[in-house]
């Protein structure tokens, strides 16, 4: 194999790495990856891992250091992870042997995975918290977790760094909404003493600990008026779970007219998308005033529902995704997750793309529903859809539908085979009925007003 060092510059240093390349061929074509098998995906989706990380009031977040280096790969399959040495040009080159799972491999993840795994089951019944947050709470080397008080938060960082101690492996760049429970650990976030990190970076979102919430950090609004640069802008923003719903719809619509009108990927944009794209630039940093809070509740909740909404028309189809919880005789609603998608190039009715919009719907849920099973239990979900014709397919039975229609059926039946599908004005009804003699409170965070 070949390697190569790869420069990461931040804000205060440089650090390298080393990466191999397994898919350097040979004189036949093929190349160590083309024979390593990938193995099943293991890990956790980040989606789901961030919606847990908001489902517990304190926060603690680490990483698992040097976690490839830390695994010893098997003496028999060393013999496939050699590379070239030499530590001056006045030295032979040398031939070593790799004894740990090296980064770029295709079998890399999986095993770094299944070792996780694998520690888990032999050691994670002495360490219950860590065992939980190992399983569902970690995306590779990233652990997100949480705990419902201070105390039960330092007892899950001991659980921890036991049980990642037990396999042979160190936590460091600690973080947590609780400077108190990390304040032992600074030497770890690599800061000079007295000095607590405040924003961190957590699977792609910043997060402001001080303040506990995610924040948007906008670079390189110089983008050319052009294809590419519309498409670099819609790549370079991140919103893994739809909170900047709006704002990717709407540069995902000019994408796709730049399509229709089939302009190279360099040439200048027509008038009337120019305008908007100048709109669109001169707004954009306001993207990073936005502040959406990590925690979703941070008390003891009496019952938890899942409140859905879609809705389609001639540009596209859109569903959004609610948790409302009642705690102490308050309701609390947050913003969970959305997903956009543009209209087919191929014209669909409104009723289709309404069903379409529904379709989008019941995968959040599905995937939600997931998300929070091992940290909360939901009493209820509810899907709302302002289209009478979508509510009539539903509760047909798939056969008697067009097989355009039935196939949607069937996969929103299959996702949400609990849900209770709904019209909002019939919602509307029957919520301010139940609550007509109680005073309820909505408590909504800024992106839900």
């Amino acid at each position: 194999m070949t390697h190569h060092g790869v420069l990461k510059r931040n804000e205060d240093d440089v650090k390298i790495r080393v990466v191999f390349n397994p898919t350097e061929r040979d004189t036949q074509g093929s190349s160590l990856n083309d024979c390593l098998l990938a193995g099943p995906k293991l890990h956790q989706e980040i989606s789901a891992v961030i919606t847990r990380f908001r489902l517990r009031p304190v926060a603690v977040t680490c990483d698992i250091r040097q976690m490839f280096r830390c695994i010893i790969v098997h003496p028999d399959d060393r013999k496939y992870f050699h590379i070239f040495w030499r530590s001056n040009p006045n030295e032979p080159i040398r031939e070593w042997e790799h004894t740990r799972v090296i980064f770029g491999a295709t079998s890399s993840p999986f095993l770094a995975n299944r070792t996780i795994q694998k520690l888990v089951e032999d050691e994670g019944r002495y360490y219950p918290k860590a065992a939980l947050a190992l399983s569902h709470q970690t995306f590779v080397d990233d652990i997100l977790t949480g705990a419902t008080s201070k105390t039960e938060a330092l007892e899950l960082k001991r659980q921890l760094i036991s049980l990642l101690k037990a396999g042979g492996f160190e936590l460091g760049k600690w973080s947590s909404s609780d400077q108190g429970i990390i304040q032992n650990l600074e030497g770890s976030l690599e800061l000079p003493m007295g000095t607590i990190q405040s924003a961190v970076k957590v699977l792609g979102m910043f997060w402001e600990t001080k303040k506990d919430v995610f924040q948007y950090k906008i670079q390189g609004i110089n983008e050319p008026a052009t294809k590419r640069g519309l498409l670099s802008r819609v790549a370079r923003t991140y919103d893994i779970n739809g909170y900047l719903s709006p704002f990717t719809f709407l540069l995902k619509s000019l994408i796709q007219r730049l399509w229709l009108l089939k302009l190279e990927w360099d040439d200048p944009l027509p008038n009337d998308i120019m305008g908007k794209w100048t709109a669109i630039k001169s707004e954009l940093h306001l993207i990073e005033s936005l502040a959406i809070p990590r925690c979703i509740y941070k008390t003891e909740i009496s019952c938890a529902t899942l409140i859905g909404f879609s809705d389609a028309s001639n540009l596209g189809m859109a569903a959004v995704l609610y948790l409302r919880i009642k705690a102490n005789g308050f309701y609390l609603v947050n913003l969970v997750s959305a997903k956009t998608k543009v209209a087919p190039l191929k014209s669909w009715t409104i009723p289709r793309l309404e069903l379409g919009a529904a379709c989008l719907l019941s995968k959040l849920l599905i995937t939600t529903i997931e998300a929070c099973k091992p940290l909360i239990s939901l009493t209820d979900s509810i899907c709302l859809v302002d289209s009478t014709t979508v509510l009539g397919w539903i509760n047909t039975p798939p056969y008697k539908l067009k097989t355009f229609i039935s196939n949607r059926v069937v996969q929103i039946q299959d996702n949400a085979p609990t849900a209770r599908w709904r019209s909002p004005t019939t919602f509307y009804k029957s919520e301010l009925a139940f609550h007509h003699d109680v005073l309820e409170i909505w408590e909504v965070s800024p992106l839900n007003t």
